[in-house]
């Protein structure tokens, strides 16, 4: 791809921890947490397992941001000091698609199976998010453009954040240390939190560092981001997007280009506008009146549109254009030939058994009782079998 990843994260196997350091030397190499949590009903044993206090406390402090390492480290020895064995696991993805005794060819085509099984769920939940219009819980601009930037899903879990901003958080003071505002508030959670706020470049950064852990603004910052029309760009990240699509990323003479760096704003106004489309569509629904005057509307700027475009020189052809848009020219010699006609597996004439041949030399079936051989000849009607000439007795004297 050109470039290391800058973190890494699998399970708790041997050989990628002392692979990965080898070959990526800058890259962070953490170990899953889900995948560690998914063992530890294994590990603790079926006693503790079943002990809610022990899972109420383990979840309460391997699944919060709020927590500073050195109280996690504390809060994390007294719960362990209760076990006696370590988390570890497995590669859980695998083990859905193969096992220890597979062979090569099981191993693809099982491989195969659950691509496709994973590019079908990604194809249904893009299906199921285009033209769906959530509804609005609060008059801020900020959650009308989160609905337009995220995934539904994701929505979701934003809106939820900002209208506890509006409704659950209260800010209990406000100071001003070099040019940085610093705000102390407590949500319904009765616990204190400081935001620190840059409001020249539209910067915050919270101490529950929810941002820095899921990658989704926290109800503490959206307080200070509320009189926003827009998320700050440099605060959503790609992989929670409706474009979240991994593109290529490749290296031309030294330099890296990333395809998946941040939306530049024309995609966003333009992601904008398909929106506001697709949303009065589905108001107007079946009214022709309201269609018709949609219609009109759009038409009249269409119009606008054409009235003050100018006609584009010799140089800004439809082939120029074309070209800058691909960022290459087109080839004046093609040196690349239809390969040669070959054969497919199977399309020659197949090879016939000896059994096969000597049935086409055959000239028709052989009666077992004369000898003689006939396309309609038998032993049920061989005219020298004495059985036949019984029958044939038998129909005369009926």
């Amino acid at each position: 791809m050109g470039m290391e990843p800058r973190i890494i994260v699998t399970d708790q196997d041997p050989a990628m921890k002392v692979a990965i350091p080898t070959v990526f030397k800058q890259a962070r190499h953490r170990y899953c947490m889900w995948h560690i949590m998914c063992k530890v009903g294994e590990k603790v044993g079926p006693t503790l397992n079943k002990d809610e206090e022990f899972r109420n406390k383990l979840n309460s402090i391997v699944w919060t941001s709020s927590l500073e390492p050195p109280d996690f480290e504390k809060q994390w020895t007294e719960l362990m000091e209760k076990t006696t064995s370590r988390s570890e696991s497995e590669n859980y993805t695998n083990n859905r698609f193969t096992g220890p005794q597979s062979s090569l060819v099981e191993f693809m085509m099982n491989f195969d199976s659950a691509l496709k099984s994973q590019r079908n769920t990604n194809a249904k939940l893009n299906s199921d998010n285009e033209g769906y219009n959530p509804d609005m819980k609060t008059p801020l601009g900020i959650e009308k453009h989160a609905s337009i930037v995220y995934t539904i899903t994701v929505f979701y879990q934003v809106q939820e954040e900002i209208c506890a901003s509006c409704f659950k958080c209260m800010v209990l003071s406000v100071r001003e240390d070099g040019g940085m505002l610093h705000y102390d508030m407590m949500d319904g959670k009765n616990k204190r939190f400081t935001v620190v706020h840059n409001v020249n470049d539209h910067e915050a950064k919270c101490s529950c560092k929810m941002f820095e852990m899921v990658g989704l603004l926290c109800r503490h910052i959206f307080v200070v981001f509320r009189d926003l029309e827009r998320i700050p760009l440099k605060y959503v990240v790609n992989r929670w997007t409706n474009d979240a699509s991994l593109k290529a990323t490749f290296e031309i003479d030294g330099v890296i280009y990333d395809q998946n760096g941040p939306k530049d704003e024309k995609k966003m106004l333009l992601n904008k506008v398909w929106s506001d489309i697709h949303c009065c569509m589905d108001l107007a629904g079946s009214n022709m009146e309201q269609l018709t005057a949609f219609s009109q509307v759009i038409n009249e700027q269409k119009q606008l549109l054409l009235l003050g475009k100018e006609k584009l020189s010799p140089q800004h052809s439809r082939r120029t254009v074309i070209e800058s848009y691909w960022g290459s020219t087109e080839i004046s010699e093609i040196n690349i030939l239809p390969p040669k006609h070959a054969k497919n597996k199977g399309s020659d004439k197949r090879i016939k058994s000896s059994k096969e041949l000597a049935m086409e030399k055959q000239e028709g079936r052989k009666c077992n009782f004369c000898g003689v051989r006939g396309d309609h000849h038998d032993t049920r009607t061989c005219p020298l079998n004495p059985k036949n000439k019984d029958k044939q007795k038998g129909k005369k004297k009926a």
